[in-house]
């Protein structure tokens, strides 16, 4: 595509519907629409761990640290041409609680963006996007590589902590009392099979 045949952001927004799968696998990156790979199931089950395992922290967590994830919520990180990304988890902390969850994209950025590195168009883009990320503003970026089984937490100083299989990952700034072990979160959730 061309400039001339570029969308925008609004316009994605009410064209998504009409896409495959609803649009939900793709990106608009400097007004191009762009294709994701879906995610496999090794993907879906870090989703699920870390979800039940931030729901707990933010349930216990004190008014002043509370927050709240959305999911695959669109962040609008560039504009003419614009760009939105679709991190796996996007996490706010205080203001309205939940005002962002029913969007499909925002330009209220989340203060940690939760990336998954898992299928390989994925992979290949993920310096990009946390660039994109620490440009508007967002202060920590964590990315989830499904491959190597480790969490990079990256933040706008490019300073970056990793946290192998065997460790446990304690977060930072409004994150810094949460705390999952590494390799758990690759795991199967037998919470969510059942017995």
């Amino acid at each position: 595509m061309n400039e001339s045949s570029s969308i925008t952001a609004a316009q994605f927004v009410s064209q998504r519907h009409t896409f495959p799968d609803g649009g939900r696998w793709l990106e608009l990156v400097q007004g191009q629409l762009v294709q994701l790979e879906p995610p496999d199931v090794l993907h879906g089950n870090v989703v699920m761990n870390l979800s039940k395992t931030l729901a707990e922290h933010f349930q216990q967590a004190a008014d002043d640290v509370a927050g709240y994830a959305c999911f695959e919520l669109g962040l609008k990180v560039a504009s003419h041409p614009d760009t939105v990304r679709f991190p796996a988890i996007s996490l706010y902390f205080g203001s309205e609680r939940f005002s962002e969850t029913d969007k499909i994209v925002t330009e209220k950025m989340p203060q940690l963006a939760i990336e998954i590195a898992s299928t390989p168009n994925r992979r290949r883009g993920i310096s990009r996007r946390v660039e994109e990320y620490h440009a508007v503003g967002i202060a920590t970026v964590w990315v989830i590589d499904s491959v190597e089984k480790a969490v990079h937490l990256i933040d706008r100083k490019r300073s970056q902590q990793t946290f192998q299989k065997s460790q446990t990952l304690i977060g930072t700034g409004a994150m810094s009392s949460f705390q999952m072990s590494i390799g758990p979160m690759f795991e199967d959730p037998s919470w969510w099979n059942g017995p």
